[in-house]
């Protein structure tokens, strides 16, 4: 591997592993949690380390088209343009865009049952579905526990 670089030997890089921690007592966020046992935590007076009801939301190693780093519990907005044929053969394009809350799954990272708009209709539909995210098309917009009317039908 000498004088090559890594991707060019097949090895790929995995994404960052971080977790940011929701305080709903102080409601504001840790971007440096301590985490024991799989859940935040925090010194105490006598230096001991002590399990908070902190909520740990994991980095999903996506930046929005803005350079924002996408943690689960985020919101999104994320545009879409598809262009296909109608009935009588003629191309048409549909615009708009999806906002839903950050998930990760198995298959990767999603908005879970987003709300749609379209901007041929001005309509908002309730979607039953994943959608799954691309960076350079999505935007934080908030995250669950500030914004949370942001997703409500």
């Amino acid at each position: 591997m000498a004088g090559k670089d890594r991707e060019e030997c097949g090895v790929t890089r995995m994404r960052e592993i971080r977790f940011r921690a929701w305080d709903a007592k102080h409601r504001c966020y840790d971007y440096n949690p301590i985490i024991l046992n799989g859940k935040a935590a925090v010194l105490d007076s006598f230096d001991q380390l002590e399990e908070t009801n902190q909520v740990l939301q994991q980095y999903t190693g996506l930046k929005d088209r803005n350079g924002k780093e996408i943690y689960e519990g985020d919101i999104v907005k994320q545009t879409f343009h598809v262009e296909t044929r109608d009935s009588n053969g003629e191309w048409v394009a549909f615009d708009g865009h999806h906002i839903g809350a950050v998930s990760i799954t198995p298959r990767g990272v999603v908005m879970k049952n987003p709300m749609k708009w379209s901007e041929e209709t001005d309509e908002i539909t309730a979607c039953t579905m994943y959608k799954g995210i691309t960076g350079r098309r999505a935007e934080v917009i908030g995250n669950i526990y500030e914004n949370h009317e942001l997703i409500r039908a």
